[in-house]
């Protein structure tokens, strides 16, 4: 994610579509959730949920139950 601006565009896309896929192979969220994103974005979502979640952990202001 910090380095993305300095991939050429067509290296972008695909980069992000391969960790797309691979995230989308993890986890399955409702059409409507992810529908109209390009891949790039889906990542930066998932990202975000992922950093919050941790902060939220570790600083003892919540669990993934409550997060999520």
């Amino acid at each position: 994610m910090l380095r993305r601006n300095s991939l050429e565009d067509h290296a972008r896309v695909e980069l992000f579509g391969q960790i797309a896929a691979h995230f989308r192979s993890m986890v399955e969220f409702p059409p409507e959730a992810t529908e109209g994103i390009i891949d790039e974005q889906y990542v930066r979502n998932a990202v975000d949920v992922l950093f919050k979640t941790t902060q939220s952990i570790a600083s003892g202001k919540g669990d993934a139950a409550t997060i999520c």
